[in-house]
């Protein structure tokens, strides 16, 4: 599972162009950067003991622990609606044929296979259970993402912009709504196929034929 830490405030991010479900929370003063504002200084955690080396999370412990992140998420006070955008980082698998599976275009997430990320619409979660997790730094391979050796196939790193409910974690967050916005690390065919059916990291025309020639 993500070490994104424990779950420190809980707050609303509406983007001027993209969907957002209604909040009867209070307003609060905009954004001026695309991270909250006066977010105090957070330790990052410790490494968990669980997901080191060839070791597998049991999974009665992701549960608890879930669980536990969960309570703790639900008695953090809103802080209000923000207008503004997180732009965070995270990975996505992708699925190969093989013998008994056949393989598809499209993204999906790293442990929960069956959460496809489309092209043309966000990717959704409940913050309440899950919601879409990301990353505050870069990360660049499965070391950084911290799963453990049973996460199997090729896997792609980029940008996430994330909006909608937020709950913020130590080192990461857990969102509403999430939508790619680069892909940037990864095998180099991959990447260039799965950035042409995202349209991300791609060079405008205009931009593309005023290039000098190699």
């Amino acid at each position: 599972m993500a070490q994104i830490g424990q779950p420190v405030r809980r707050y609303t991010i509406i983007p001027l162009e993209e969907p957002v479900s209604p909040t009867p929370e209070p307003v609060t003063r905009p954004l001026l950067s695309k991270s909250p504002n006066n977010a105090p200084p957070v330790t990052r955690p410790s490494p968990n003991p669980w997901s080191s080396g060839a070791e597998i999370v049991p999974p009665m412990i992701i549960v608890v622990m879930n669980r536990n992140q969960n309570e703790l998420a639900k008695s953090l006070k809103h802080e209000g609606i923000r207008v503004g955008e997180i732009i965070a980082h995270r990975a996505w698998a992708v699925i190969q044929p093989r013998w008994f599976r056949s393989g598809d275009d499209r993204l999906h997430s790293v442990l929960m296979r069956d959460c496809i990320w489309h092209p043309d619409e966000p990717a959704s979660g409940d913050v309440r259970t899950h919601g879409i997790y990301s990353f505050q730094d870069v990360i660049r391979s499965k070391e950084d993402y911290g799963y453990d050796s049973g996460v199997s196939g090729p896997l792609l790193f980029g940008k996430v912009k994330i909006w909608g409910e937020i709950v913020e974690h130590e080192a990461g967050y857990r969102s509403q709504f999430g939508k790619i916005v680069s892909l940037d690390y990864g095998d180099p065919e991959l990447l260039d196929k799965f950035r042409k059916i995202y349209g991300v990291n791609q060079v405008p025309d205009h931009l593309h034929h005023s290039l000098p020639s190699p």
